[in-house]
Parts: structure tokens; C-alpha cells; sequence
């Protein structure tokens, strides 16, 4: 037979599929995310999925698709939405393995990784401050409803008031996307 109609064999031991859901691969903090789970998650050991959800819907429809297709855990980056998706609950309820990225849903007693976003905009303000700047602006490639965005805005302004800096809302900018 030619190597083109040989049929692969799939050993007995199979990886374990796992399935990453992440709004867009669109910078490179998600390349990065994505880069690094690719090499904690080796194959054979691991057959590792990526989808880009780019909603909620599409977040909802592979949480599913995944789940019935027999895959053995998510990694999770979900879509930032103000109220808690009823599929991802689902995923608690129901004891399936999954972690959040990036994200915490209050009350809720998941698995979640997240940065310290709160302390991460007191080290920005931190920093101006000890080369001098005293007019400084909050930029966030988001709005305020994103979790991060938020708790690195609190950060901002709680450093921003312990050296006494009076908040300007003139300097405080979001996305320029159509979205906020």
C-alpha cells in the first residue's frame, strides 16, 4: 500500500484530550497562555484542543460539544460576561474537571488561576511615582466590567490616593473598540 492510504494506528494508550476554550488568540498574552498549556499538557500524554469561542454562545455550544465528545477536562478562559454561565455551573455541578483563567466566579468553589490584577495596578502607580510623575492615566484595552480591568483600576486608584494624587477621569481611557 502507498504511504498515502496506510492507515495510522492509534496506540492503546490513548492521550487524554483535553479542550482550551479562549475568546481570541489575538495578542500576545493569549498566544502566550496558549504557548505555555501546549507545553505543561505534552503530547502523547495529552491531546490538547484549542477553540476560540468569540462569544458566549459559541463558549456555551463547545462546553457541550466537548463534554460529549468524551473530553477529559477544560481549560477555561471565558468570555467576560456581568452574570455566571449556566454551562460552566454546569461543569461544577456535575463535578467535571475544569480551571478558569483569568477569571473568579464569586461564591462559586472552582478551580480558577488569575494574576493579582488589584496589586498589579498599585505596582504600575507604584512605580510612576518613585521616578515622579504625578499625572498619570489609567489605559485598559477593556471596560470596567471585565474583572481584571476592574480590580487593576482599584489598584490604580488606591495607589493613586496613598501618595495623595488627585484621580483625573480625563485620563482614565478604555477600549477604542465599538464594544464599550
Amino acid at each position: 500500500a502507498s504511504k498515502s492510504n496506510r492507515k495510522i494506528s492509534v496506540d492503546a494508550h490513548r492521550p487524554k484530550k483535553i479542550g482550551f476554550l479562549i475568546p481570541f488568540i489575538s495578542d500576545i498574552h493569549a498566544l502566550t497562555l496558549a504557548y505555555l498549556i501546549g507545553i505543561e499538557l505534552p503530547f502523547p500524554e495529552y491531546d490538547l484542543h484549542i477553540i476560540q469561542t468569540h462569544s458566549i454562545e459559541h463558549e456555551e455550544y463547545s462546553v457541550k460539544k466537548l463534554r460529549n465528545e468524551g473530553y477529559e477536562g477544560l481549560i477555561i478562559f471565558p468570555i467576560d460576561n456581568e452574570i455566571y454561565s449556566d454551562t460552566i455551573l454546569a461543569l461544577q455541578v456535575d463535578r467535571f474537571p475544569y480551571v478558569l483563567l483569568d477569571r473568579r466566579f464569586q461564591g462559586i468553589n472552582s478551580s480558577y488561576v488569575i494574576s493579582d490584577n488589584q496589586y498589579g495596578g498599585v505596582l504600575c502607580v507604584k512605580h510612576l511615582t518613585k521616578l515622579g510623575h504625578t499625572k498619570i492615566a489609567f489605559c485598559a484595552s477593556s471596560n470596567l466590567s471585565e474583572q481584571g480591568t476592574e480590580n487593576r483600576y482599584l489598584g490604580y486608584m488606591q495607589e493613586l490616593k496613598r501618595n495623595h494624587i488627585e484621580a483625573d477621569e480625563t485620563k482614565v481611557f478604555f477600549s477604542l473598540s465599538d464594544e464599550t
